[in-house]
């Protein structure tokens, strides 16, 4: 929204709900009568208004009145400066922030909020009669009700004509009664409880039908924490509906089910082979509700006109929020039938549906896209307006901003361009400067015949610390590529990648010619690391809505800037882009470094933190903005994903786990390294109470959050009035198929050398592999094709190619890392890198025999760690046996499993150690081998990196060591 709330410090709020007394309180806006308001009530004369309040930074002014349950009133007064913020003041006494500037700045934001109700869009900095807030909405309402007649009567009319008269008036019951249904069954739905469709009896009004939905989403609202509790509302509408056309007792959480058999009247709207029976029924429906939600506005509209024409411009804050509530679901029902359009209907449908709903704008050009991401924000700005718990304002604006804050992008002034006569298909580039993490660059190719084409790509940076040669991008014209497979200077290109490779010496014709390079500019990660409070769903049902959720869709898009090759369109027809999903839990609190807070929610006597692993670097559209998986806390769909089962246990458990409360460490995992995120994660527990409130404190923590947690429990914090170190107030650690020793993959981001790779140029390898293409490579790790071949080829690329690994394992999958976070985990086993390096390029001798050697802090915190005893390896491997591999896995599982071999045959040494793995750490690194001071090893077989965090014999095992109830239920969990 266009309104940026002041954030309300967290240590102010209260969790429970405040009670206002509201059936008094009220609001009117002074800001084009404020300096006489002033000269009358406050004693100020012009010049002391003027020096006070300077006009410039006053856009809005407000007086708020609360009346207490005696009946005593407190004025207060509210203004509003140019950047949206509020500043709270007494009135008439002009006190700075009195007591219940909370609740006044709840009151303007609910004011606001009904000023950017029903598709008014308008800017909050002009100052509005609520004469002319009143009337644009009843005359927007009046006008939705002549448009929704215009629009339906003719189908009707139609249809009747067509259809005899008992098919007719089983349509108009069918509507009525799924809008019963559906009525009925939010309660149920909300409570996670099967829907009930049992006979209906009683039959309500238009007005008991709209006054009951009334009722039951004020109490929601009343209570909604975040936008995640606002989504899941809406989705709740969505899902229902869906489920009530289909009679299905469970939720259909995604799709539109084929279930209507019958003709309705809107099914002209509908592609057929798109479920259009079944879509232009819910349509149907939900436009029937939304009728008699538009006239309960209609009648509310006029009776809060009535009151203002009466009072000289005062509204009630109740009557406000009365009709806010009714506008939000009005703008509910108009969200989801425009996303049934979008996804179902015909364009000539979506027109029709578009100038009903805005029948005196031209929105029917808007970008239906971007038209329901605002429909999105207004529902959400105004529900949260409505909550009575004060915190949620906090939470709100934190989350709202969680991913902005993440990313900078610096546009680079005066970029310099680079004319290329030739370039190869992938090759490395060294960047004069480098002022972030990603180079935006754009790229423009000089064809003979044909005008010159551009793509833009944002490239990883590999810094000196890699190199050893200054920042450095791998370029590459991979979109030309896929473009012109065919084109008379690509073709031994295209043959490449379609055909697959012969293992001569193809790359000297792999070349492009005639290019310009621009730098466009620099795109920044911020680090970010947050406690936050998790409650466990429980009795809820709590949906939200993944986006860009392909990440097939997204790895291909990235590699090939934007553009989807004809190789792999019919690859991804299928996948889903936008997915609903249930949670486990949501969060109610945060906890940052630096700012001291007490908790929201009273703490029990028990902890549980989950950290979780390194996560994907993140995939940019075309305006630079992050691809937004998850637009809530956890950021990618990893995190919601890594501990969910475990929640389900204790939701299956609740009673055994009343004593803990739940936490989840979330970090950007690439910016920092696991020492630092460590370092903050023990401030935040020592600066918040967490260590004097809980009694036992219990971590567990997956791959890279294992590292994470041996470096908050080592870290040295001032407790009290003594140093000591975290981890004496740590009951006990788990760590779950964490790299301790790193991991071999990553040691190749370090071979992104252009000195090795010139010398690679002048002396290749002769390993023969695979005759796997380019783009079979590519398909194995995306949809699991030939992954053997594929591992061959990867070994291939790593004595000849190494840039390719890089570009493919980074810009692709994500997997390898450049920046520190990823860094932090090379392996540390120096026997092996040094002798996989000789294995790799034999022909060098000992050039590059320490090519491979990490430069991390492994072996430091493995020599040093004090909390050996109470730490617990939870480790896992796969093997050729294992049913089930998280996608591409398999491919890595091979490529740690064959170098290892190679290595050992080519040397005539034991370097079997190191063959098992989970597919992403080898096991040597699990179970920290080399080490034995007390620590505890568990061993799981058949599970790799990722199913390791979903297996319930883990979760028994490990949950049976640290909780006794949980332990005597399942026997103490298995081995």
């Amino acid at each position: 929204m266009k309104f940026r709330y002041l954030l309300i410090l967290l240590p102010l709020l209260s969790f429970t709900a405040v009670v206002f007394s509201a059936s008094q309180d009220t609001i009117q806006e002074i800001t084009t009568m404020f300096t006489m308001k002033m000269l009358q009530q406050t004693g100020l004369n012009r010049a002391q208004i003027a020096e006070r309040f300077p006009s410039g930074e006053t856009k809005r002014a407000f007086i708020i009145a609360l009346v207490s349950e005696k009946g005593i009133k407190t004025e207060y007064l509210a203004l509003m400066d140019s950047e949206e913020k509020l500043r709270v003041l007494s009135y008439p006494k002009l006190v700075e922030n009195p007591s219940g500037w909370e609740t006044v700045e709840k009151y303007v934001k609910i004011l606001l909020s009904f000023q950017d109700s029903l598709f008014s869009y308008e800017s909050f900095l002009s100052a509005f009669s609520p004469t002319m807030l009143l009337m644009q909405d009843m005359g927007y309402i009046n006008l939705y009700l002549d448009s929704y007649s215009q629009f339906i009567d003719p189908k009707i009319e139609k249809f009747k004509s067509n259809k005899p008269k008992e098919d007719t008036a089983n349509i108009f019951n069918t509507v009525r009664h799924n809008g019963l249904y559906f009525l009925n069954n939010i309660t149920n739905y909300l409570g996670d409880k099967p829907l009930d469709y049992a006979r209906i009896i009683y039959e309500p009004t238009d007005t008991e039908y709209s006054e009951k939905m009334q009722k039951l989403s004020r109490d929601y609202f009343s209570t909604v924490l975040t936008q995640i509790d606002i989504q899941n509302y809406v989705l709740a509408f969505e899902i229902l509906q869906r489920s009530v056309i289909s009679g299905s007792s469970e939720p259909l959480l995604n799709g539109i089910s084929p279930v209507v058999d019958y003709a309705t009247p809107l099914d002209g709207m509908f592609v057929s082979d798109k479920m259009g029976k079944t879509a232009s029924m819910i349509l149907l429906t939900n436009m029937d509700i939304q009728k008699k939600i538009a006239l309960s506005i209609q009648g509310k509209l006029s009776n809060l006109n009535d009151k203002f024409a009466k009072s000289y411009g005062v509204m009630y804050i109740e009557d406000l929020k009365d009709l806010l509530v009714s506008e939000i679901i009005f703008q509910i029902f108009s969200l989801n039938n425009f996303k049934i359009a979008r996804d179902n209907a015909n364009p000539g449908a979506i027109t029709q549906l578009m100038q009903m709903y805005f029948p005196n704008n031209k929105k029917e050009n808007a970008d239906m896209d971007t038209l329901i991401a605002q429909i999105e924000k207004e529902i959400y700005f105004s529900a949260c307006s409505i909550s009575q718990n004060i915190n949620s304002t906090g939470l709100f604006e934190i989350i709202d901003g969680e991913w902005r804050n993440s990313f900078e992008y610096i546009k680079k002034e005066n970029p310099n361009i680079n004319e290329l006569e030739k370039s190869k298909l992938i090759q490395l580039y060294v960047l004069k400067e480098a002022q972030g993490h990603f180079a935006r660059v754009r790229s423009t190719i000089d064809f003979d015949t044909d005008e010159d084409e551009y793509f833009v790509k944002n490239y990883p940076i590999y810094d000196d610390y890699i190199t050893g040669e200054g920042d450095t991008i791998i370029v590459d014209f991979l979109w030309v590529l896929a473009n012109h497979p065919t084109s008379t200077i690509f073709r031994t290109l295209g043959a490449l990648i379609s055909n697959g490779f012969n293992f001569t010496k193809l790359e000297e014709d792999l070349s492009v010619e005639n290019i310009s390079m621009e730098i466009e500019g620099f795109i920044k990660l911020n680090p970010y690391y947050e406690l936050w409070r998790m409650e466990p769903s429980y009795e809820k049902r709590v949906a939200i809505t993944l986006q860009n959720n392909s990440q097939a869709k997204n790895a291909i898009k990235n590699i090939f800037a934007g553009y989807i090759p004809d190789y792999f369109k019919s690859d991804i027809q299928s996948l889903v882009d936008i997915e609903n999903i249930y949670l486990t839990r949501y969060p109610v609190e945060v906890y940052t470094e630096g700012v001291s807070q007490k908790p929201v929610i009273p703490r029990n006597d028990k902890a549980l933190i989950f950290i979780h692993g390194k996560q994907q670097m993140p995939y940019f559209d075309e305006n630079n903005n992050p691809l937004v998986n998850v637009p809530y806390v956890w950021r990618g769909i990893g995190r919601v994903a890594v501990w969910d089962a475990w929640y389900e246990e204790i939701i299956k458990n609740r009673e055994v786990f009343s004593d803990f409360d739940f936490y989840e460490f979330l970090y950007d995992s690439s910016v920092l390294i696991p020492q630092q995120y460590g370092a903050g994660l023990a401030d935040i527990l020592n600066e918040n109470g967490f260590l004097d409130d809980y009694g036992e404190i219990y971590i567990v923590s997956h791959s890279m959050g294992g590292l994470v947690t041996r470096e908050a429990v080592n870290s040295q914090i001032e407790y009290g009035n003594e140093k000591i170190l975290l981890g004496e107030k740590i009951e006990k650690l788990f760590t779950l198929d964490t790299p301790h020793w790193g991991t071999v993959v990553q040691n190749f981001i370090l071979t992104v050398k252009g000195s090795l790779i010139d010398a690679l140029e002048e002396t290749p390898s002769e390993f023969k592999g695979s005759d796997m293409s380019l783009f079979g490579l590519i398909r194995s790790f995306l949809f699991g094709d030939q992954m053997d071949k594929a591992a061959d080829l990867l070994i291939y690329f790593s004595k000849n190619n190494p840039e390719v690994i890089a570009k493919l394992f980074s810009e692709m999958l994500s997997f390898l890392d450049p920046f520190p976070g990823g860094r932090s985990m090379e392996y540390a086993s120096k026997e092996y890198d040094k002798a996989l390096a000789k294995y790799l390029y034999p022909q060098f001798g000992d050039k590059f025999e320490n090519v491979l050697m990490p430069r991390n802090d492994l072996e430091r915190l493995n020599e040093t760690d004090n909390f050996y005893g109470k730490l617990y390896l939870i480790s896992a491997e796969v093997s050729d046996q294992t049913q089930k591999f998280t996608q591409g896995y398999y491919i890595t599982y091979k490529l740690m499993e064959k170098l290892a071999q190679l290595v050992s045959h080519e040397f005539g040494e034991d370097y079997l150690k190191h063959v098992r793995n989970d597919a992403v750490v080898p096991l040597f690194s699990q179970q920290i081998w080399g080490v034995d001071k007390g620590v505890q090893r568990i061993h799981f077989e058949n599970l790799d990196h990722d199913e390791v965090t979903h297996s319930q014999d883990v979760i028994e095992k490990v949950m049976g060591i640290f909780n006794g109830k949980y332990f005597s239920q399942v026997g103490g969990g298995k081995n």
